[in-house]
């Protein structure tokens, strides 16, 4: 886990980070995606699939023993506790049809 917690890097910080150009990352990031690398967490935020992996397995085993979350309770569960849970990964959890909100909390989807 690196210090942006379950955030991960918009294209351009990452682009800064690697020090090449974005439109070059752009690319780059596209073709991982489509490779099954990379999952796009939004239009400019991409994340390793083995991290979305882990945190579809956190989020399911929180909301498998608390039934309904809010943010607050995300970032205070084992394993999100000492990270935050940015609102770009519980829309695209949404997105991904794993959770659904209800009001200012989430609850897992039926499978």
């Amino acid at each position: 886990m690196n210090s942006r917690g379950w955030t991960p890097p918009s294209r351009q910080e990452l682009a800064d980070e690697l020090r090449i150009k974005e439109s070059k990352l752009k690319d780059i990031l596209e073709k991982a995606r489509l490779e099954g690398k990379v999952v796009r967490v939004k239009a400019d935020m991409y994340c390793a699939r083995n991290r979305w992996k882990t945190l579809k397995k956190l989020v399911r085993s929180t909301l498998g023993q608390k039934r309904r979350c809010s943010r607050q309770t995300f970032k205070r569960s084992p394993g999100l506790s000492r990270k935050y849970l940015s609102y770009a990964a519980l829309e695209y959890l949404d997105e991904i049809k794993l959770t659904i909100r209800t009001e200012d909390k989430r609850v897992l989807r039926s499978q």
